[in-house]
């Protein structure tokens, strides 16, 4: 009996990208899962900044967000954690998106799509994020976060362009010489 020799199946490196979308989104949902208590960064914030020091450093400013003032002097730990929050919300969603334009656009091609497409499914796992905090007694929802998501999700696709861009260029020129 003779055995052809098979190549082992590769997986297909758009499946990567796959891969790499659902563990993402699933990070995602894990960090949305978790209590404030638990993603508190106030007490290592506490015990590594000193209060008067945090109180020189920022600008005295105010910002509301969902009837609450986040002010550096009145609370610094809380506005450091504030921005710390909602900074990651926009690394999150950005990243996604990044992965999602990664993905489409290695099986479609189609910059357009690759680069409409994330935002929507960006949009979709916000609101499913922000509805699945909506379920925690201990997590409050909002539409704002949803809105800082989506924008997120919208300067990642704008690095996707320019990268694109700029490698498309590059391309070209090696191409002419």
């Amino acid at each position: 009996m003779i055995r052809s020799k098979q190549k082992p199946k590769r997986v297909h490196k758009g499946h990567w990208f796959i891969l790499l979308f659902l563990f993402w989104g699933v990070l995602i949902f894990l960090f949305s899962s978790q209590s404030y208590e638990e993603q508190s960064i106030i007490p290592f914030l506490q015990q590594h900044i000193d209060i008067a020091w945090a109180r020189r450093v920022f600008p005295d400013i105010h910002i509301t967000y969902m009837d609450t003032v986040y002010s550096p002097w009145h609370d610094p730990y809380r506005f450091i954690e504030f921005l710390f929050r909602k900074s990651a919300h926009l690394f999150m969603y950005a990243s996604l998106a990044v992965i999602a334009f990664a993905m489409v656009y290695k099986f479609s091609r189609r910059l357009w799509l690759s680069a409409l497409l994330p935002i929507v499914i960006a949009a979709a796992v916000a609101a499913a994020d922000e509805w699945n905090q909506s379920l925690s007694s201990e997590r409050t929802s909002s539409i704002y976060d949803v809105l800082i998501d989506v924008t997120g999700a919208s300067l990642g696709i704008v690095v996707c362009l320019i990268v694109t861009v700029i490698l498309s260029a590059m391309k070209s020129s090696r191409n002419s010489l």
